[in-house]
């Protein structure tokens, strides 16, 4: 680490999960050794870390782990429902369709107006002009 900076508290947690480089471990006690809010902050994440780790652990609903493991049991994620029939057919000659015009018809090579010339021609005029609201006028109104 180097001392260009303040260092971020997020290097606590690190600490305190032995994480660091030696490096950043070292800036670390460099700063508890000097800031007293440090130590208060790793006072803090220490005991929220406890209190958590203290958590009883939830236990699943009876019967929970017979229906996850249970290999006859039917998948409601595994099912598949393909649209066939007319409708399935209809669908799927509209999706050709689509593929078949963005391929086949051309797309326009250029953009009207030119936008290049617009930006040009507007700093040209804004430029002559101490009012530049004025100016945006004709921009937004085309006839």
């Amino acid at each position: 680490m180097s001392d260009v900076g303040p260092l971020p508290e997020d290097l606590l947690s690190g600490y305190l999960d032995a994480e660091l480089t030696p490096i950043e471990r070292a800036a670390v006690e460099r700063e508890l050794a000097r800031s007293g809010e440090w130590v208060a902050v790793l006072a803090e994440v220490t005991d929220a870390r406890a209190r958590v780790r203290a958590l009883p652990v939830p236990q699943p609903p009876g019967g929970f782990w017979d229906v996850v493991l249970d290999p006859r049991e039917p998948r409601l994620a595994t099912r598949h429902r393909r649209l066939g029939g007319p409708l399935g057919w209809i669908a799927g000659g509209a999706a050709a369709a689509v593929v078949v015009v963005a391929l086949v018809v051309p797309s326009p090579h250029h953009a009207s107006p030119s936008v290049g010339t617009l930006v040009d021609s507007h700093a040209a005029r804004s430029s002559l002009s101490q009012d530049p609201i004025t100016q945006l006028a004709p921009i937004g109104f085309r006839r």
